[in-house]
């Protein structure tokens, strides 16, 4: 019982991880589009949402953000 408990949590934790990678990709891609559309408020809000969820990702989406 615990090892199919362990391979449920396992398996729970790589969707949820697969599940953050995604929303963090499709909310640069949103402030990307919202920058273009000199949307910058809401542009923002996307970034401070992907730096919430990738603090790792400061450097580099501030300077893809120039």
């Amino acid at each position: 019982m615990s090892n199919s408990n362990a391979k449920f949590r396992r398996s729970h934790q790589g969707a949820q991880e697969a599940g953050r990678r995604e929303l963090i990709s499709r909310s640069l891609q949103s402030a990307q589009h919202c920058l273009e559309d000199q949307d910058y408020g809401t542009a923002y809000a996307h970034y401070l949402l992907v730096l919430n969820l990738a603090p790792e990702l400061k450097t580099s989406v501030k300077v893809s953000a120039l």
